[in-house]
């Protein structure tokens, strides 16, 4: 363990509409993308799951088999060994551990039961990604409530233009105070930032 605690911003959804009010820019977590990758997460290293927060049922919607089930779910109730702490939005890392042979060739893997009981579902990689979309065609997205919906010329976009579209992290990560602009200004520290040991960069 750290010996000091970190400086750090958390960047939920609390925080983000402070930041927007206080900098003018737009920061906002992305969504509506769909799964289109090629690669089952059975095959690829890593992959997204997003926390189910509407209720208790987590139905096997993608009829994935049980030693998958146990797979992801044990993936994701061990993410906060690897430091990267995040309540809600979870990338896990696929090595060693394998899933059943009928999921091999499935991209979309649907919801995963954790072992606390807790429901998550299988995203896009990109799923609740804050951007700071200062300055993009407003006509490419729809801000509906605090997320935004963006269309798939826009995410291009963002992705072949980092240093004009800043990724900052994912929602509700715990990003350090050299993290990306506008996140590391003197004003967003000054009002957001908080201490914690072992803090993930985002």
């Amino acid at each position: 363990p750290n010996t000091l605690p970190d400086k750090v911003v958390v960047i939920d959804m609390v925080n983000l509409a402070g930041i927007r009010a206080l900098t003018g820019r737009k920061l906002y977590p992305i969504t509506g993308l769909a799964i289109t990758d090629e690669t089952s997460p059975c095959s690829a290293s890593t992959s997204r799951w997003v926390k189910d927060e509407t209720g208790t049922s987590c139905e096997n919607v993608a009829g994935i088999g049980e030693k998958t089930q146990d797979t992801f779910g044990d993936l994701i109730d061990r993410r906060y060994i690897s430091g990267a702490f995040n309540p809600n939005v979870v990338d896990v890392n696929r090595v060693l551990r394998a899933c059943d042979p009928a999921d091999s060739s499935k991209v979309y893997l649907g919801n995963v039961q954790t072992g606390d009981g807790s429901c998550w579902h299988h995203v896009h990689p990109s799923e609740l990604t804050v951007f700071d979309l200062t300055g993009a065609d407003d006509t490419q997205y729809t801000v509906t409530g605090d997320k935004i919906f963006i269309s798939t010329a826009l995410f291009d976009t963002l992705l072949a233009n980092p240093s004009l579209y800043t990724k900052i992290g994912k929602l509700d990560d715990h990003i350090r105070w050299e993290g990306p602009h506008p996140i590391n200004t003197d004003e967003v520290q000054r009002k957001f930032s908080t201490y914690e040991f072992n803090a993930a960069s985002g």
